[in-house]
């Protein structure tokens, strides 16, 4: 149980509220028809506004933080939902709606991924209205939060954004964190290069190209073009070794996709041949 919650509250979010949360998170993530580009996202949007009107309806009867951090939380993926749509200033509202019902002053077992996703999302939608400052505000406090949660030895691996009661693993949890803050260091490389702090945007992309080798999840193509670009970088700051080594590594990743996609050729042939 996540806390101590009315049996009949746990039995309705864990049958057909959770029904209809993972169908609305499947249907965003389907590919959209050509024809009608954005209508598996609408459909996700009912479900996801029926889903809302009942935990605020219950909110009417019980005032508890686990049903306002879950408003929270429905409203972070209505805000998703809009933002994907191309409806950026509405999705920023209820990206702002979502963060006034979370504890976003100290990391929480149930919120912290939450509220840096909340605040990732929001950073990029600021940005994208042209709004740089307020894009890096929301982005540190994803930072600042983050690295409450590691200083803190004693808390558990905090609950992922789509938990709607405890059900992932506690590496499951900690490897989504630690992605969600990989994108955010990326995230706030753009923000500050926005903003003319070339130097930190810099930091920043450094940190990301290392998050994400060590964790193994990247696109080779990308992580050689940012590295490529820190070379250039150094370059200009007389910083020769370091250039010389991003450059390295950059060619050396190249050389590591061009021979799995070798080995992938080759095992395909030969499926191809056996047949």
């Amino acid at each position: 149980m996540a806390q101590d919650l009315p049996m009949d509250l746990e039995n309705w979010l864990s049958g057909d509220f959770q029904d209809q949360f993972t169908k609305a998170l499947a249907l965003s993530n389907e590919p959209e028809p050509e024809d009608e580009p954005f209508q598996l996202k609408y459909e996700a949007r009912k479900l996801l506004e029926g889903l809302l009107a009942d935990v605020e309806s219950k909110l009417l009867d019980s005032q508890t933080e686990f049903l306002t951090e879950l408003k929270g939380k429905l409203l972070y993926y209505l805000g998703v939902n809009h933002c994907d749509s191309e409806e950026t200033s509405a999705g920023q509202k209820l990206l702002d709606q979502a963060m006034k019902c979370l504890d976003t002053t100290a990391p929480h077992v149930r919120t912290t991924s939450l509220v840096v996703a909340v605040c990732n999302q929001s950073g990029l939608t600021w940005a994208s209205l042209d709004q740089a400052e307020k894009a890096l505000q929301r982005l540190v406090e994803a930072e600042v939060l983050y690295r409450q949660h590691v200083d803190d030895t004693t808390m558990a691996a905090p609950w992922m954004p789509s938990e709607i009661l405890p059900s992932a693993s506690d590496d499951e949890r900690r490897q989504k964190l630690d992605s969600l803050h990989t994108h955010t260091c990326f995230y706030l490389a753009q923000a500050y290069g926005n903003l003319g702090q070339r130097d930190k945007s810099v930091d920043y992309i450094v940190t990301t190209l290392q998050r994400q080798l060590k964790s193994q999840t990247f696109s080779p193509r990308e992580w050689c073009l940012h590295s490529a670009a820190l070379s250039q970088y150094y370059m200009g700051q007389d910083a020769y070794k370091a250039s010389r080594h991003c450059l390295a590594c950059a060619s050396y990743m190249i050389q590591q996709a061009e021979q799995r996609r070798a080995e992938r050729l080759e095992t395909a042939d030969n499926a191809d041949n056996a047949d």
